[in-house]
């Protein structure tokens, strides 16, 4: 009878087990044996050895953490100590159980009580690293302090003019030179701890004071009185602190040694006594089990070749039971590939490939009466393919489109360049000659006034009224162009000084209106000060320009702190926004809010305002100079009640390498 596919897999994967078990059977007596040779070593004398080599390794780890530390600061070292430590702990604990003999024993308990002294070392070593650090980060805080209390407060504001000025001015050089000395030798010292970089940091600490009472004996105002007593405390409490760091150094230096000592005496142990005597024990285990291994060899290299020759027969007889049929397949599959629908394959028998040969030869009967004709399938074709080249053309035209639209952006921006240049050498051109032609108006209205007659006189005001407006729209239109093309670099600025001096500068066209300006608090920014002084002056005289002729101008300026993310500016950690917002409010004749999308662009005049003196760039300059500071501007307004700008600015400027 013929067997299926799978009763001769079965057959064969049973004759396999059957052979593979008994070999199984075979190397597990003999392992066992060997068991019984390595027990010694794997469970008692090698893991003695393994134990003291882990414990060596901990003791490295643990030197090469406390050592890094010292050198980085680097908390993961203190972690690593921390971890060697626990490591050692139990490896330690595991050489105890294991030592067999007293030598062995005395060993561990002499190790450990070094590795106990070794690690308390080395935390101290750790914090005293630690309280150095603290110590230096305020000695080098103290050195700026004192720093800027000379440059800054000192040598700025000394009036060589005035009593015993020169001779201020030449002690206060020499304690800056001297107090940047004892920074310099206290660096080199650290570095390099020799005697003669310690003596010369005790000699520039004494010229300090020397020639600070030098400076205290001179002819001192009252307020260098005080710079100079805060000098003396903020310099005797630095040196208290170079004096301890000092000594910190040089008791650090000697317990490194000492602790370099420990694990040298250490590494001596573990080397030379523990690792000595566990291989003593070991090489005797080891000859044991190799005996052993010998034995399972051999008992091997017989067993091997029957279980491939059974192996190869069975593989053998499962290739021939299905590689026949597998091949009539595949020309059958061939055949209906190629066309040929009269394919048929042998179905008898009753193993797995007969079921298949029948349910090929009826698939092929379906596909025969099924399948699309050639023609149909090559007319689809050449279908798919003229819509997959329409598909290309149109995602060309798309790209060149795309190019094109890139390529009108740039010329846009660059007729945007040519305009703003344009228009500053303009004004630039035209100042000259309407300079002159108010000069010759003026010379014509003083030697011809009477001459000119009444119809005359009217002539040449409404000339020089021309050339005036003329020329405060050319003094707009350089403004705008300084505020696009002229970086200046922002400094830290208080709004209310700024505020102040605008107020003084429209302190005559206050009185004339009757008005009143109300400053609120407000904050520090880094900015450019003259541009910001320009925004505020425009928003405040916009503001004293339209007001109400039944009612007195009333502006108020005042700032409120921004938070969250809302308002599209930088923003910290906590989702703080480091930005502030400028208000300037009056109540004047306002305007249409249906012209918010038009105030700040440049000639724009609204309507209701045209009787009032103006060019049409005062806000369009606003709008520039809020923007150049990385902020924007806003307005609202309700007709007859007054107006609100509203100037958003962050208080800090991002650096070219991204900090704040």
């Amino acid at each position: 009878m013929k067997w299926t596919i799978r009763e001769n897999i079965v057959a064969g994967v049973i004759g396999i087990l059957l052979l593979g078990l008994s070999s199984m059977l075979a190397i597990y007596a003999g392992f066992r044996v060997a068991e019984r040779a390595m027990h010694e070593v794997a469970d008692v004398e090698e893991p003695t050895s393994a134990a003291a080599y882990e414990m060596e390794i901990n003791v490295i780890g643990t030197g090469l953490g406390v050592l890094k530390y010292l050198d980085t600061g680097d908390p993961q070292y203190r972690d690593r100590v921390e971890k060697d430590e626990a490591d050692f702990v139990r490896f330690k604990a595991r050489y105890d159980q294991l030592a067999e003999t007293a030598a062995g024993k005395e060993l561990g308990n002499k190790v450990g009580v070094l590795f106990g002294e070794f690690v308390q070392l080395g935390r101290v070593l750790m914090d005293q690293r630690d309280e150095r650090e603290t110590l230096f980060r305020a000695i080098a805080e103290n050195f700026e302090v004192i720093d800027g209390i000379l440059d800054e407060e000192i040598q700025e504001n000394l009036d060589e003019a005035g009593p015993d000025g020169q001779e201020k001015v030449i002690e206060a050089a020499a304690m800056e030179g001297d107090i940047a000395e004892v920074g310099a030798w206290l660096g080199n010292y650290l570095r390099v701890p020799t005697p003669a970089y310690r003596e010369r940091i005790f000699n520039n600490a004494r010229d300090f004071r020397v020639h600070l009472a030098e400076f205290k004996n001179l002819r001192l105002s009252e307020t260098e009185i005080q710079r100079t007593s805060r000098l003396e405390k903020i310099f005797s409490r630095t040196f208290s602190m170079i004096q301890k760091d000092l000594a910190l150094h040089d008791e650090l230096q000697e317990q490194v040694r000492q602790f370099l000592a420990l694990r040298e005496q250490m590494d001596y142990v573990l080397d030379e006594e523990i690792q000595t005597l566990t291989m003593k024990d070991l090489d005797a285990s080891k000859r044991m089990a190799e005996e052993a291994h010998v034995v399972v060899i051999r008992t091997v290299a017989f067993l091997l070749p029957a279980f491939l020759a059974l192996g190869g027969a069975v593989g053998l007889m499962i290739f021939r039971s299905i590689n026949n049929p597998l091949r009539q397949l595949m020309e059958g599959t061939s055949a209906v590939a190629a066309g040929d629908m009269t394919y048929r394959m042998p179905s008898d028998g009753r193993d797995e490939f007969a079921r298949v040969g029948q349910n090929f030869n009826r698939m092929v009967s379906q596909l025969e009466t099924t399948t699309v004709s050639k023609v149909r399938l090559e007319m689809n074709e050449e279908r798919l393919r003229e819509a997959n080249s329409n598909l290309r053309n149109e995602i060309g035209e798309r790209r060149r489109v795309e190019e094109k639209l890139k390529f009108l952006a740039r010329e846009l921006v660059r007729s945007n360049k040519e305009l703003q240049d344009f228009a500053s050498v303009a004004a630039h051109d035209l100042q000259e000659p309407l300079r002159k032609v108010r000069v010759f108006g003026d010379r014509l209205k003083a030697k011809c006034g009477e001459a000119l007659g009444e119809r005359g006189g009217d002539y040449l005001a409404r000339m020089q009224s021309a050339t005036g407006r003329m020329q405060i729209l050319i003094n707009d239109l350089l403004s705008l162009s300084r505020v696009t093309t002229r970086a200046r670099p922002f400094v830290s600025i208080n709004l209310g000084k700024v505020v102040r001096r605008v107020l003084s500068d429209l302190e005559v066209r206050v009185e004339q209106t009757g008005g009143r300006v109300e400053v609120g608090e407000l904050p520090s920014l880094e900015a450019d000060p003259t541009q910001i002084r320009q925004l505020l002056q425009n928003l405040i005289g916009n503001a004293l320009k339209f007001h109400r002729k039944d009612v007195p101008p009333l502006v108020k300026v005042h700032a409120e702190h921004l938070h969250g993310n809302g308002t599209g500016l930088a923003a910290d950690s906590n989702g703080n926004g480091k930005c502030c917002r400028i208000i300037v409010e009056d109540n004047g004749i306002g305007f249409d809010e249906k012209y918010l999308g038009l105030i700040f662009t440049v000639f724009q005049r609204l309507h209701g305002r045209s009787e009032y003196e103006g060019t049409g760039v005062g806000l369009a300059i606003c709008r520039k100079i809020a923007e150049r500071h990385g902020g924007y501007i806003t307005a609202k307004s309700t007709p007859g009640k007054g107006a609100s700008f509203l100037i958003t600015l962050p208080l800090q400027q991002a650096r070219k390498d991204g900090t704040v």
